[in-house]
């Protein structure tokens, strides 16, 4: 058995998952080495990316929806 794998990273660096590829040895084909490592990595690298955009957004919305209900609570009642 032989495999290739690349990390999925959060935001500090941190490995929290991984993406691999793994073949019998009978498929194994050192020549492809270079194009399937790239693969797995660009992969990886694709995950991590949309991980911390989902993380950024979700960041923006707590933010958003906190100072709004901060200015809702502040701001004086009309009656």
């Amino acid at each position: 058995m032989c495999a290739i794998a690349a990390p999925v990273l959060d935001a500090d660096g941190t490995p929290l998952a991984s993406v691999a590829v793994s073949m019998p040895e009978s498929r194994y084909d050192e020549s492809r080495l270079p194009e399937w490592g790239r693969m797995v990595a660009d992969t990886a690298a694709e995950i991590t990316h949309r991980r911390s955009d989902v993380q950024s957004r979700a960041r923006c919305l707590c933010t958003t929806s906190a100072s709004a209900s901060t200015n809702r609570s502040s701001s004086p009642s009309r009656r």
